[in-house]
Parts: C-alpha cells; sequence; structure tokens
C-alpha cells in the first residue's frame, strides 16, 4: 500500500519571522552570555556536545 503525505496547511503559520527575530535579538542581548558561561561553551548558539557530555546533562536533569 502507497501512503500519500498530506501537506499541513499550519506550517509556519504559528509565529511570524518578525517574531523569531525578536525572540533571537532577546536571547543575545539577555541570556546568551550567562548560558555559554553556564554550559562551559564558547557559543551556546551552536555548541556541539559529545555522548558523554549529553549523558552526563540528562542525568542532571533527572535529578
Amino acid at each position: 500500500m502507497i501512503a500519500i503525505e498530506k501537506k499541513s496547511l499550519n506550517v509556519g503559520k504559528f509565529v511570524t519571522t518578525q517574531h523569531v527575530d525578536s525572540v533571537i535579538r532577546n536571547y543575545k542581548q539577555e541570556r546568551w552570555i550567562q548560558n555559554s558561561e553556564r554550559l562551559g561553551k564558547e557559543d551556546s548558539l551552536s555548541a556541539w556536545w559529545s555522548v558523554e557530555e549529553l549523558e552526563r546533562f540528562l542525568d542532571t536533569a533527572r535529578m
């Protein structure tokens, strides 16, 4: 049997581009530096994680 995908009509309709830009701009101004320092990463917007780092993070989050 062949399944035919139905296009979602709501894709991209939840928030505007201006809203996304505003959220990113506010994040960079208010939280970016603190989060980068807390995570121990230079750039928390594009951080790469090893499997071990992810496992430690999940263990901490589960406590």
